[in-house]
């Protein structure tokens, strides 16, 4: 198996790529700097736990580990989505959608593809259910704090019409259906994107079709 090491200097030069994306969102005043250089720190935080444990995680393959690592990323992720929102839910739907969310899309098809395409002895091998766990939380983190997000931001900039359909009669459903329709096609984005691209020409064109 071939080894890539890493030099310190490749460590560095990797720093000084994110001090600087920081220090150009600082000067177009994007107030995303802050966010950059924790997510930077949080990220090397756990690249070094992740080091020290996964030795330890792959050498003990049982059903009930690998239910406890699962239940700490999706804790992890469903945090992330909350904290990415600029006008989140409050309370426990903050935290609930989010979560279920992820619980219903990334986790249901992980543990699809582990028993029906990968098919490892046992399904929930850690070295293969680890990885493949870990990608399909990314990117459904990715879709549903920007559907999350332009939902909640979009119900705020238009509660006064909102408002107005409710005191009409119009159900609560009715009153935000464009909002979750705009939500849902902005969540989808990041899956179009890593679609090929004929597969995302087509999708585009019909989608202009019912435009």
């Amino acid at each position: 198996m071939n080894t890539l090491v890493l030099t310190s200097w490749d460590l560095v030069l990797a720093a000084l790529l994110v001090l600087a994306l920081a220090g150009t969102s600082f000067l177009l005043r994007l107030h995303v700097a802050s966010m950059i250089l924790v997510a930077a720190v949080r990220t090397t935080v756990q690249l070094l736990l992740v080091g020290l444990v996964l030795e330890t995680v792959f050498s003990h393959v049982s059903l009930l580990w690998m239910g406890g690592i699962a239940a700490v990323m999706l804790g992890v992720a469903t945090y992330e989505v909350r904290a990415r929102q600029k006008r989140g839910f409050s309370g426990a739907w903050g935290v609930g959608v989010g979560g279920v969310s992820m619980l219903l899309s990334a986790f249901c098809v992980t543990v699809f593809s582990l028993q029906l395409v990968v098919q490892p002895t046992p399904w929930f091998d850690p070295r293969y259910a680890i990885p493949l766990l870990g990608m399909m939380t990314g990117n459904t983190m990715t879709g549903v704090a920007l559907g999350l997000d332009r939902l909640s931001e979009g119900a705020w900039r238009d509660r006064g019409r909102i408002e107005a359909r409710l005191s009409l009669g119009h159900s609560a459903k009715e009153s935000i259906a464009a909002l979750q329709q705009d939500a849902v096609r902005t969540g989808l984005v990041p899956i179009i994107n890593a679609m090929p691209g004929r597969l995302t020409r087509s999708w585009r064109e019909t989608h202009r079709e019912k435009r």
